[in-house]
């Protein structure tokens, strides 16, 4: 058993080099895929900042420093855009969809409502608008009628209940409480806890994509495997099987050469990989220390154990390169699709959302992404080892069947 592993393992080495051409081409093929998701997203109007525009009465300090802070120090500027236009600017902008909205401050609006009396601001966007820019309108109009309004009839209140209580000391007292109704507004997103829900499992859409892709690229890998693998002619396994070496134990060597094999090139790829990274300038495209993606690499590694009992599978159903070129590609295609390795499991019927839970790339897909949520679950970890020991069963049957049956021996020679 030990010099049929070692045979394998030597030839496997031999046709290294051309297996890892072949697998950096795949790689090069999913990496450009994940960019151009991961780009849309960031484009999509979803993950963009909303452009609002402020026209109007801006050249007083107070409107500049009001501008100021809300560009700098409030939450909205996570969202929300403001640039300063004329209303002309806007109007034009506003039809060609290069801003949102945009709000039109009337003259000396700062001023007048430092005196108590607060005008109304208007406020203009595209007919039919029914997207986050009317939550944006709802929110400005709060900030507006709710605390601006209702903190100005809180500070004149004080002001005059010193004054009718003859005391002096009015503008003190209205300092005081006007900072205090400054830190309230600021402070107003303590007032609840947001907790971001996820894909799958709590990891972010750009990490979902990671682990399913992942697990594409190395279910993909196994058809740089299929010359090597595909045996065409079974007189040498019949052989060995004479000679004493079972059929059990020349399936475990093929196993753990091209699992040995398979995780060498998923290293000679992640080292060029990062080499061609730094090449680029975009070195910071690696989430973490290598350090901290060690425990990523151990998943990927054990996640390696059931692709290579996989593989083993689909190379002892297929009787030449052709058919198993094709029935790999196609399970592939058809294992992650459904398991949701190309569109987040919730765009999917609910049926193949729940069927996902229990496919092997399913299965690893989840194994991945506990390394981003820092969730090791045995569940999963046992679910790949059984799946491993059920391709390798499966094949070792078929093996069987194979070297037993005499249908199959003649039909090569005819």
């Amino acid at each position: 058993m030990k010099r049929y592993f070692y045979l394998q393992l030597k030839r496997g080495l031999k046709v290294f080099p051309f297996i890892l051409l072949t697998a950096l081409i795949i790689l090069a093929s999913v990496a450009a895929i994940f960019l151009a998701v991961q780009s849309r997203m960031q484009n999509s109007e979803e993950n963009q900042r909303f452009k609002i525009a402020i026209t109007g009465d801006l050249d007083d300090k107070y409107s500049q420093l009001g501008l100021a802070v809300l560009q700098n120090f409030d939450d909205t500027r996570f969202a929300i855009e403001l640039v300063e236009m004329t209303t002309d600017e806007a109007e034009a902008q506003l039809k060609k969809g290069g801003i949102s909205a945009y709000v039109v401050l009337p003259e000396n609006f700062i001023e007048r409502a430092l005196s108590g009396d607060v005008d109304r601001v208007t406020y203009v966007t595209s007919a039919g608008s029914q997207n986050v820019v009317s939550m944006f309108k709802n929110e400005f109009t709060a900030l507006i009628t709710d605390m601006v309004v209702h903190s100005e009839k809180g500070t004149y209140a004080i002001s005059s209940a010193v004054k009718d209580s003859g005391l002096s000391g009015a503008g003190k007292y209205m300092d005081e409480l006007s900072m205090e109704y400054v830190d309230l507004i600021f402070s107003r997103s303590k007032v609840m806890t947001v907790e971001q829900l996820g894909i799958s499992q709590g990891v972010s859409t750009t990490e979902y994509y990671v682990c399913g892709l992942a697990v594409f690229l190395l279910m993909l890998l196994g058809i740089t495997f299929v010359t090597m693998c595909v045996k065409h002619d079974l007189s040498l396994n019949r052989l060995l099987v004479s000679k004493g070496t079972s059929s059990l134990a020349q399936l475990i060597g093929e196993f753990a050469a091209h699992y040995i094999i398979l995780s060498l090139l998923i290293a000679a790829m992640a080292a060029i990989g990062s080499v061609a990274l730094a090449i680029v300038g975009k070195g910071d495209l690696l989430l973490t220390s290598f350090a901290d993606l060690l425990p990523l690499f151990a998943r990927i590694f054990v996640v390696l154990l059931m692709i290579s009992g996989f593989n083993t599978l689909m190379f002892e159903l297929s009787g030449n390169v052709v058919s198993a070129v094709l029935f790999h590609f196609f399970s592939t295609m058809g294992l992650c699709y459904v398991s949701g390795c190309f569109y987040p499991i919730y765009s999917l019927p609910l049926p193949l959302q729940k069927l996902s839970h229990f496919l092997p790339t399913g299965i690893a897909r989840e194994y991945l992404e506990g390394y981003f949520v820092g969730d090791t679950n045995f569940i999963q970890l046992v679910g790949i080892l059984i799946f491993t020991v059920a391709f390798l069963t499966a094949a070792l049957l078929i093996r069987s069947a194979k070297i037993k049956s005499r249908r199959w021996r003649y039909a090569k020679t005819v």
